[in-house]
């Protein structure tokens, strides 16, 4: 009895053993190829010139508003700033619907042409709530950000103009770009100089 109760005991051992370095090697894997995913999308610019006309333009008016309002900390952003940026993100829909409808996409590729809708939509949704004022004003403008709405943009254009697979791991890929682009902001406004500040004088 003792012989077998040990005996249950290694083999459960060893199978929790073989499953840990299941997991494991899975997750090492999956990281791995989120990773190689990321690169992709981050390097995708250089692979699909296209996008350059619409996205160059847009990341360095994303980049050019964050530097200004970490330089301007005590300004805050208003309703006006919110629906232009909601106006942003339909420009950038329509874009994307012109890709779509020039290259003939928009009939045969449905992922694509869903990605168009949700951005369309969401841009629209986006303006009308803004221009009327319809949520509250805080929770209003965490959404219409800068940040939000430029990730969103982003991400539909590399997803629309790349051959990229949209799966789990594209949107694993997309939330670790979303990490960096928030550590990255967070980052250059604190090291920016402030008005106020007698070095931004000087």
């Amino acid at each position: 009895m003792l012989y077998e109760t040990s005996l249950l005991t290694n083999n459960t051992l060893i199978t929790l053993t073989n499953t840990t370095s299941i997991v494991a090697e899975s997750v090492k894997s999956y990281s791995f190829d989120v990773w190689t995913r990321f690169l992709e999308i981050v390097f995708s610019p250089f692979n699909y010139k296209d996008m350059l006309w619409i996205l160059a333009p847009m990341i360095i008016t994303f980049l050019l508003i964050e530097f200004y309002f970490g330089i301007y900390a005590e300004e805050k952003l208003g309703w006006n700033t919110a629906f232009g940026n909601s106006l942003v993100l339909l420009f950038v829909s329509l874009d994307i619907g012109r890709n779509l409808y020039e290259s003939g996409l928009i009939y045969e590729d449905k992922i694509k042409t869903l990605i168009f809708m949700i951005i369309f939509i969401e841009a629209i949704l986006l303006a009308l709530l803004d221009f009327f004022h319809f949520l509250p004003e805080r929770f209003a403008f965490k959404i219409s950000g800068s940040l939000p709405i430029n990730f969103s943009a982003v991400s539909a254009i590399i997803l629309v103009y790349t051959n990229i697979k949209v799966d789990f791991i594209t949107i694993s890929a997309l939330l670790l770009l979303l990490i960096f682009m928030i550590l990255f902001i967070g980052l250059m406004h604190k090291i920016e100089p402030k008005v106020g500040n007698p070095k931004f004088l000087n």
